[in-house]
Order: structure tokens, then sequence, then C-alpha cells
């Protein structure tokens, strides 16, 4: 009787273990079935990857950080791509692999975009507009201290770039027209060099060449686009084709935007003190100055600015602004017998010119981002 006691209690732990085991396997079979209802079907298909182009003006900085810190990862991987930046050191490099499709998507001034003649043949879309240049755009020179002392001077710049852009504008708020200046078409990348060894007295820089050249004794800066308010507006832009064909890249960036903006400025305040070295490296500005520059972009920090930004009617004077530059730089042969030919023009959420470039601002991922807050 011992003995058949001693069997049957070996059975019955043999049997709890049995069940037990089979208990453990029903439990795992039951949490990977959990955990695939919970992955988004975007994150077990194919994972895409996607071009985005980035100049270097202070405005784009954050793009440029949140990639680096891994901001934008959870989000893209959420929608099923993958994201890798390229970073431009000008516009006009930038706007030639958009054109030729080696980016799919380019965050850009709007001013630049429209002005820029190797743009001019498709439709681009804007779904999000995310701030706009208060200082991130100079004139620098080492023996003219005003606007008016500027007449016969040779200024080094990227043509049709933003910064081109800014100076026609201040010239003609001083009554003066580019035909007084002697313009040199050089690359953001020789201007630094070229101030400091001499070769170059007067320049307008942007974006980590403006952190440079401000931090040099004799540079004196003539002006910048504090007086341009909104008119220098960045955004980020995507062809109509590879929206059309994937629209989770627009919401990705769209969304990301935000994600970075919350960390970056916690609560709507000022750079947060854990990521100002990384901008001050970025920007070649020291660190206690980089909050105080990247503050003057005035960001659009939450969705309902960005969207009523983009709805408003706050682009006129951009859009003006950018079909009187056009006509004085003869970007597009502008003249008497090409009537219309650098129009520029708003028709509800379409900006287009008389060459063939359409921009629409579309606002579609703005709003669905709001209604799913």
């Amino acid at each position: 009787m011992p003995l058949q006691i001693k069997g049957l209690s070996v059975i019955h732990r043999l049997f709890r273990i049995g069940v037990l085991l089979f208990a453990v396997f029903l439990g795992a079979c039951d949490n990977t079935a959990q955990s695939d209802r919970q992955t988004p079907a975007a994150e077990r298909g194919p994972v895409e990857t996607f071009q985005v182009g980035v100049t270097s003006d202070l405005v784009n900085l954050p793009w440029v950080v949140a990639n680096q810190q891994g901001l934008l990862d959870p989000v893209a991987r959420r929608h099923g791509i993958r994201l890798e930046f390229i970073e431009f050191s000008g516009e006009p490099s930038a706007l030639q692999a958009y054109d030729r499709g080696q980016v799919d998507a380019l965050t850009m001034n709007l001013n630049a975009l429209i002005n820029g003649a190797k743009s001019s043949r498709h439709e681009t879309h804007i779904p999000l507009l995310f701030g706009f240049s208060r200082g991130g755009h100079g004139i620098f020179s080492r023996d003219v201290k005003s606007i008016d002392a500027l007449k016969g001077k040779k200024v080094h710049l990227p043509l049709h770039s933003s910064g081109h852009y800014l100076l026609f504008r201040m010239l003609e708020r001083n009554q003066l027209s580019m035909g007084t200046l002697r313009l040199i078409d050089t690359p953001q990348t020789d201007l630094t060099e070229g101030f400091i060894n001499g070769r170059i007295n007067t320049l307008v820089a942007s974006g980590s060449t403006f952190g440079r050249i401000s931090q040099l004794d004799d540079a004196h800066l003539v002006g910048d686009s504090r007086s341009l308010y909104g008119e220098i507006m960045a955004g980020l832009m995507i062809d109509s084709k590879t929206l059309d064909a994937t629209p989770a890249l627009a919401t990705t960036l769209v969304e990301g935007w935000f994600v970075a903006m919350d960390a970056f400025f916690p609560d709507g305040g000022p750079l947060a003190s854990e990521y100002a070295g990384r901008f001050a490296r970025l920007s070649n500005l020291p660190a206690d100055r980089v909050s105080r520059h990247l503050a003057a972009h005035n960001f659009l920090k939450t969705p309902p600015y960005a969207l009523r930004y983009m709805a408003g009617d706050n682009l006129g004077l951009a859009i003006q602004g950018a079909q009187r530059f056009g006509l004085a730089t003869d970007t597009y042969r502008c003249g008497p017998s090409s009537d219309g030919a650098c129009m520029v023009e708003r028709d509800g959420d379409v900006i287009s010119d008389g060459q063939g470039t359409r921009i629409r601002l579309d606002t579609r991922f703005l709003r669905k981002l709001m209604e799913g807050q």
C-alpha cells in the first residue's frame, strides 16, 4: 500500500507539472497572439526607406538633432517606414537633388522653392510649415555698416537662395536695386574661409555659416532677417507622386516634428538644457547663445498653430515678395515677351507661377493629427 500511494503521488505530481507546462504553453501562445494583435500591420510588413533632404539653415536644426537622437524612429516604425536624412550645405544643391528624385522629401525655405528654377516642373505638397527665420540670415561686411553703403560693392552669396531673397528685400526696403551691386555666386561652404583669408569682404550667410561669421570680430552685421518677419518661411516639401504612393511619409514627418518640439521645448518653454550642446555644435554658436538664436525662429510648436498659419493669409507677404524677387533677378527670364512668367499667386491651397510650379498647402495631415489627439 505505501508503494501504491507513492506511485500515485508521483503520477499526481507528473500530471500537475504537465498541466502547468500546458498552461504556460497556452499563455505563451496567447501572449504571442496578443502581441500580434497589438503590433500595427505597418511594423510587420516590409519597411520602405525614404531620403529626407535637410539644408543647413538654423531653422532646420531640429530635424537634424531629432534624427541624431532617434526621436523620429518610434514614429517611423509605427507607420512602417524608415527615414534617412541627407544634409546639404546650400539650397541650390538641395533643390537640384529634389528635382532629380534623389531625395523624397525636403525641408526648405518657401521662397527658395518658389524661385528655384530646378523645381518648377512638378507639383509639390507642403504638409507642414514649421518655422520662419528671424535672425538666421544676415548680411555681413568688413568695410560697410549700412545698406546704403553696399552700392558698388561685391557681395558674395549663393544665388537664388533665401539669402539672395533677404538681400533683395533689404535693398528694396531702402529704395535700392540689385543692379547697384556686383553679386558673386558663392557656395555657403566657401564663405567663411573666403572672409577669413580676406578674399571676401561682404557676404550673405545663413545656417551654420551665419553662426561662424557672427563670431568674427571684424564682421559687421549690416542687416538680418529680423526685418522680414514671417517672409522667410520653412516648410516640409514632398513631391505629389511620392506622397500619393506613400502618405505615411508625410504622416510620420508631421507627427515627428511635434514629438521633437515637445522634447526640445518642454511645455513650450526655452530650449531644454540637455540638447543645448548638440544644437551649439551643429550651429557653430556658443551654447549660451544658441537658445536665443533658435527662439528667434518662431518654430510652430503645436499642430493648431501650424494649421492656423497654413490656412490663413499669413503667407501673403512671402508670395508677393517672391514675385518681385523673380522679376528683379530674372529667375525665369521674365520680361515683356513673357507676360505672366513671373506671376506668383495663391488660389485657395495652391501657390502657382507662370512657369508651371504648383505648390499645394496640404493640411490634411495636420488635421488628422489633431483629430487623434
